[in-house]
């Protein structure tokens, strides 16, 4: 007979044993209770390296000569070559008590020298991350402290479905150093003497720790640029991007910028840096001085394309209306030509994420789309702006002509493609030979063809304006890439043309298609054009499978059977496959789900799409070997358990970053 018992960060398993249950086991099992934990009167305890106090009855018994020569080596090797450090290393003491277990972990941070949070409501958001705590626990207590000597923080307790466990937290701010307490207790009954003295007692020394964060090191930072101690002139130096420089460090970036001379040692370093950190001034008091002052630079280093890309990057990062139109200007009037595409990718990736200032470049930028090296940055800005339904085809039809020239071009390239293919099937042998269905994932066809999917996109607006448009479209359709006949027919549905529905028919009914096929249908609300034939969960969850790896061919994959569970509050089927990926291979495990719990419904979730990689034992039952790797794929679905599992299948996986 056996009872497990769960309390704070304890288990308990009582086991008895004997030929028949009696009294006296059921006595040792009903008899077993937990009584509270017993600890000693708190005393006062000092930690002067660590710079906090507290009341605890556990104290670490500390060799203060051994300690101080530790923490002093591992402060060099920290802090070698002098150069700044923006994330301070942490100091974290545990406070153990080896007869009851229970442990609290205490973590001191020291924000680096030049550190400055502007605001404070943002400072404790980024600190303590609610919104994510929100999402992988129950916050069921959450008090801001704000205590003497400036003092401030949060006291906080984290809860969890189907767990009985809490977290208990503290976390402290005292002008430049920050506290953390923290320790895991059970929900059912009260703490201990040695939880609850700890929490209540902590805090920092009261003396003075360092600088506030609150206050700003601008003039201290410029202080020791300007120094004539190498080591501090060289801290400032590798500090250039972890200031906060706002409206007051503008004129002081012009300054510093200005005392440059080109025999400076670094001089092309120190400079690009500070031109970096010009766009992130977005005070709006001044953002259109850092613009003049960026246009002036622009024009005094025309001739040094070292600077041009931090100054358009800037130009860009600044995301204001002057902004734009300087960088529209410079780039048409004075394009930067940089030696590999991490230039032009620096500049029009900060674009991208700002296209409704975007869209006034257009169409006066696609001027600069002639040259080879503008040329793809720009059409994919054009096509973003399409797409989102920022441009109209009016706003860019003179590149008409230009847009459907290059568009052909891709058309023969994709048509020459297509004639390989044809070739190759007509050059296979008659003899009989084993078939192997080849699979090629469908994310690498894709990516290959990026360019005829971006020119579909920018010649649909004008696909009832002009007739050689239709056709473009309607040779895509018949080409033997399924990559591209998919994404037409997307594309074409998404805005209301007729596809024939033998198109969908065709590409539904290929295993590594179907799911991909659905995705792309459901992204536009468009599943109502999904053959009803291959909506099944059946063939969705082989499909969704035979996606899941990269692996070239597939020799077999069969159903073996499936299972309803519950999965973070929702219901649904999780499917059994066996495959093989050649005909010599032994069976391996293949899952897919979570499909949905109606039967008569399907989707394109991957949350337990897994192939195993696993052989089947024939000598085991099969469900039960499913079934041990269903668990183990559900428990990876909790932060909380997933290292449990991380053997040599799992290594690779998103969760594990």
């Amino acid at each position: 007979q056996a009872k497990a018992i769960i309390k704070g960060s304890h288990y308990y398993l009582i086991l008895a044993r004997g030929k028949k249950i009696n009294t006296d086991i059921e006595k040792f099992i009903n008899g077993f209770t937990i009584t509270d934990f017993k600890y000693n009167n708190a005393t006062q305890f000092n930690d002067t390296s660590y710079k906090f106090t507290v009341q605890t009855p556990i104290q670490p018994v500390l060799d203060t000569e051994v300690r101080n020569l530790v923490e002093q080596a591992t402060n060099d090797m920290y802090n070698k070559d002098e150069v700044y450090n923006y994330l301070q290393k942490d100091k974290v003491a545990f406070f153990k008590n080896d007869t009851t277990g229970e442990c609290i972990a205490v973590t001191t941070q020291v924000f680096a020298k030049y550190f400055y949070a502007k605001d404070t409501t943002q400072f404790w958001q980024n600190q303590m991350r609610w919104d994510y705590l929100n999402k992988e626990f129950i916050v069921k207590n959450k008090e801001y402290v704000k205590l003497e000597n400036d003092v401030s923080g949060y006291k906080y307790i984290l809860l969890d479905t189907n767990s009985s466990r809490k977290i208990i937290g503290l976390t402290l701010l005292k002008d430049n150093k920050l506290f953390k307490a923290i320790t895991l207790s059970d929900n059912i009954g009260k703490e201990s003497s040695f939880i609850t003295s700890f929490f209540n007692s902590f805090t920092p020394q009261t003396k003075k720790l360092g600088v506030s964060i609150f206050e700003n090191k601008l003039s201290l930072f410029f202080e020791d640029y300007y120094s004539n101690d190498s080591a501090l002139n060289k801290k400032a130096n590798s500090a250039i991007a972890h200031v906060y420089y706002g409206a007051e460090g503008l004129e002081k970036i012009k300054q510093a910028i200005a005392k440059l001379k080109l025999g400076d040692k670094d001089y092309f370093d120190i400079k690009t840096k500070f031109i970096y950190e010009l766009g992130y001034i977005d005070d709006t008091c001044c953002t259109r001085n850092v613009v003049d002052y960026l246009k002036n630079l622009y024009s005094q280093t025309a001739d040094t394309s070292t600077f041009q890309n931090p100054i358009l990057t800037s130009l860009a990062n600044l995301k204001t209306k002057e902004s734009y139109r300087l960088l529209k200007e410079l780039l048409l009037q004075d394009p930067p030509v940089f030696e590999g595409d991490y230039g032009y990718n620096d500049i029009f990736n900060l674009m991208q994420d700002s296209l409704a200032l975007t869209k006034n470049m257009f169409p006066e930028i696609l001027q600069l789309a002639g040259l080879d090296d503008y040329k793809y940055p720009i059409n994919e800005l054009l096509r973003n702006l399409v797409d989102s339904g920022m441009l109209a085809a009016t706003d860019y039809e003179n590149y008409y002509s230009k847009l459907y020239f290059d568009a052909k071009i891709e058309l023969k390239k994709q048509q020459n493609r297509d004639e390989r293919v044809i070739e190759k099937e007509n050059n296979k042998n008659g003899e009989d030979e084993v078939v192997i269905s080849v699979y090629k994932p469908f994310r690498y066809k894709e990516n290959n063809n990026k360019s005829i999917k971006d020119y579909s996109i920018l010649l649909m607006p004008f696909y009832d304006k002009y007739l050689t448009v239709p056709k473009f479209f309607d040779k895509l359709l018949l080409s033997k890439d399924d990559a591209v006949k998919m994404s037409t027919a997307v594309l074409l549905i998404k805005n209301k043309k007729v596809v024939v529905d033998s198109i969908f028919e065709n590409l539904a009914a290929k295993d590594e298609l179907r799911s991909k096929l659905l995705f792309e249908l459901e992204k536009i609300n468009k599943v109502q054009y999904f053959p009803a034939k291959y909506k099944t969960q059946e063939a969705v969850a082989r499909a969704l499978l035979l996606n899941d790896q990269d692996h070239e061919k597939f020799f077999a994959i069969e159903l073996v059977g499936k299972n309803w569970i519950v999965l973070k509050e929702k219901n649904g089927y999780v499917y059994f496959f066996k495959y093989k990926l050649t005909k010599y291979d032994d069976w391996q495990m293949g899952i897919s789900g979570l499909q949905p719990d109606n039967l008569e419904q399907v989707n394109t979730n991957i949350d337990l799409v897994k192939m195993t990689n696993k052989k089947l034992k024939m000598d085991e039952p099969i469900l039960e070997q499913y079934e041990k790797k269903l668990k183990q794929l559900i428990f990876l679905q909790r932060n909380s358990a997933a290292n449990f599992f991380y053997d040599n299948d799992y290594r690779n996986s998103y969760k594990d970053y």
